[in-house]
């Protein structure tokens, strides 16, 4: 990766935002239907471009979401899983 990274074309609202989308996922007391959305809309955000798919792996969503496929709630750990295979054929 060269010096200016991916980094360059992020914003700090975006990086606000996918923290948040991390807190509501992990956060046991959110509603189970924005947990839920909240897996899907990062399975979205993977569907972008390289650079949010790198965003996503270096703001730790990969280790989140597979601890999202072992929660309760079923859709949940299918939209999990989903991004996070997302993810993962962006990277190859």
């Amino acid at each position: 990766m060269n010096e200016k990274s991916h980094w360059t074309g992020v914003t700090c609202a975006s990086i606000y935002f996918l923290t948040r989308l991390l807190q509501w996922l992990v956060d046991p007391d959110a509603p189970q239907q924005l947990r839920t959305d909240a897996a899907v809309i990062m399975g979205s955000i993977a569907k972008g471009t390289m650079e949010n798919v790198n965003t996503l792996v270096e703001e730790g969503c990969v280790s989140v979401l597979i601890k999202g496929t072992l929660l309760q709630s079923a859709l949940r750990g299918v939209s999990c899983v989903a991004s996070f295979i997302t993810i993962d054929e962006q990277l190859q």
